[in-house]
């Protein structure tokens, strides 16, 4: 019988503990901070929660609000994770800084105010980061970042940011940090409903950047990446991060050639430092068309007298160090993986984020907007409206444009068009093309700086070749008449002018391929081109050769000062 008492003594003892231990689970929390301040008797600190009712309304607890200390007790425990708010107001006048972190009842946050830190003062957690709302969908993404043999500690920060959809595609920025790293290690932990592209940076002591897709589950080391440290690596990711970032950056093929990139870089910065030349480049570089291997487009019919252009193909410059083609020739390792995703047939969530992390070249817009077409058609109405429709849209103009752009060269003829003038009638190109020699067609808009800086030299141009019939003809492409007739009347115009006025996007505007400015065309009676994009400096010596005005010029004479 005492044996039984003694027994449910015990037991009731044990139960007790238990009782005690989970009802004072915020002993189980630490709230710490280092802060560094000329005046921290005058430095407060605020920690709060939002709290939702039963029917909806918002609500803000004071968990702490007080003086600055090293240790933080809150007003009531914290049972379950929950967002709060911590807030610190260096002196009574200025802004309060915050930071958004999640406490439960195993939480140690540390944070800190940095005022040296490269880029700007900063109010941060320091060593690890928990926005975790729903368990469920948890990720973390850690690193012990020895391996880069750089003291991190108190000088870099660490963060994510991507974009998270809603169940109707509705996209907004996200971000998870930054927290300030120590020991050279850091934590970020958080939660995503479904895969996401993100980004992790390092800013300070060693800034990088790296891609990963965050999964609910996930686990993710940030390690070395080969035997170098200009990359780092990203593992530990489910189906999507393996496929779409370990695919191709744990490869062979990949690593041997970032290591590559990075041998010759760090000697580049050597060759920097001591002087040495530059190697020269032994980066094989063909040119031309397969259609004309001269690289040359035919004359228009009636252009024959204007010199032929050569093709407009990009050229690497002969200058640029060559880690900088070992980078780029890594890099499409990368895009050839992810453009092989993006145009393939499977999970429609995985060739989207495969678009998204940028595979293609901007200026590639017939791939671009092949993919988006396709992807449009597996997505629901909604988000295919609010996102896929609009870049579409700008993708289709901008190939047309890009397309016409490359067309107009000199050899070939301008297209015909008709726009009001200033004076309010309307009249086409070509009929003022026919009254003149020579003429420069001039896109411009009252916004364009350096639009307006040539006017001077185009005035004194106009003025001097106008019995040679050189004429120029200002087309502008503001975005209403009354910019552009204000603009016109502002600089005295002297020539003819045009108005379109409805931005790149208005029908002359696309056909000429306009998308900067300035831009200009120095055509002939018949259209051809002879120049395009011609400042005013080559133009003066364009109009000197062509009307030999340089040996016929009469100087003017001295005035007399009287005396003789």
């Amino acid at each position: 019988m005492k044996t039984s008492f003694r027994f449910l003594g015990l037991l009731c003892i044990l139960t007790l503990m238990t009782i005690c231990s989970q009802g004072d689970t915020s002993l189980s929390s630490k709230i710490t901070s280092d802060i560094v301040h000329q005046d921290l008797a005058n430095v407060t600190v605020t920690i709060s929660s939002e709290n939702t009712d039963a029917v909806g309304n918002k609500e803000s607890q004071i968990l702490y609000e007080g003086p600055y200390q090293k240790e933080y007790t809150l007003v009531r425990p914290i049972v379950e994770p929950t967002e709060v708010t911590i807030s610190l107001q260096l002196t009574k006048h200025a802004d309060a800084m915050t930071i958004k972190t999640v406490i439960d009842s195993g939480s140690d946050i540390h944070f800190t105010y940095k005022a040296n830190l490269p880029r700007e003062n900063r109010f941060l957690l320091v060593g690890a980061a928990n926005q975790v709302t729903d368990p469920k969908n948890k990720f973390s993404i850690s690193g012990d970042l020895n391996f880069l043999n750089v003291d991190l500690d108190g000088a870099t920060t660490v963060e994510l940011v991507g974009i998270v959809y809603d169940e109707d595609g509705n996209r907004q920025g996200k971000q998870w940090g930054p927290v300030l790293i120590r020991d050279n290690s850091f934590l970020i932990q958080g939660d995503v409903a479904a895969p996401t592209e993100a980004t992790l940076r390092f800013r300070g002591n060693h800034n990088t950047a790296a891609p990963v897709i965050l999964e609910p589950g996930s686990e993710y080391v940030v390690d070395r990446l080969g035997n170098q440290t200009q990359e780092i690596s990203i593992t530990g990711g489910l189906g999507y991060h393996s496929t779409l970032v370990e695919s191709w950056q744990q490869s062979v093929e990949y690593i041997t050639q970032i290591e590559a990139y990075a041998t010759e870089y760090d000697q580049f910065l050597e060759r920097q430092k001591s002087g040495k030349p530059e190697p020269a480049s032994s980066h094989d570089e063909s040119f031309g068309s397969s259609e004309d291997s001269t690289g040359l487009i035919a004359p228009a019919e009636g252009c024959e007298a204007v010199e032929v252009q050569e093709r407009d193909i990009p050229r690497s410059s002969e200058s640029s160090p060559r880690y900088v083609a070992l980078q780029l020739e890594a890099r499409e390792i990368r895009d050839e993986t992810l453009k092989k995703i993006a145009e393939g047939d499977g999970d429609r969530w995985m060739r989207y984020l495969a678009y998204e992390m940028g595979p293609y070249a901007y200026e590639d817009y017939d791939s671009r907007l092949a993919v988006l077409q396709s992807l449009a058609a597996e997505f629901n109405h909604k988000f295919v409206a609010e996102y896929f429709a609009p870049r579409i849209k700008n993708l289709e103009q901008a190939s047309i444009v890009a397309k016409n752009d490359a067309k107009l060269i000199p050899g070939q003829k301008v297209p015909d068009f008709t726009l009001p003038t200033f004076e309010g009638s309307e009249i086409s190109l070509y009929t003022l093309l026919a009254q003149n020699d020579i003429v420069l067609i001039d896109f411009w808009a009252a916004w364009c700086g350096p639009c307006i800086a040539a006017f001077p030299k185009l005035k004194s141009l106009h003025s001097e070749y106008t019995e040679e019939t050189f004429e120029i003809v200002s087309v502008s492409i503001d975005q209403t008449m009354q910019e552009w007739k204000k603009g016109v009347e502002e600089h005295s115009l002297p020539w003819v002018n045009l108005g379109e006025a409805q931005g790149l996007e208005g029908s002359v505007s696309t056909m000429y391929g306009i998308t900067f400015l300035p831009k200009s065309f120095l055509v002939d009676s018949q259209g051809c081109i002879y120049k395009k994009d011609i400042r005013p400096a080559a133009l003066e010596e364009y109009l000197n050769t062509r009307y030999s005005l340089s040996d016929s010029l009469v100087l003017p004479k001295e005035k007399s000062d009287g005396s003789g």
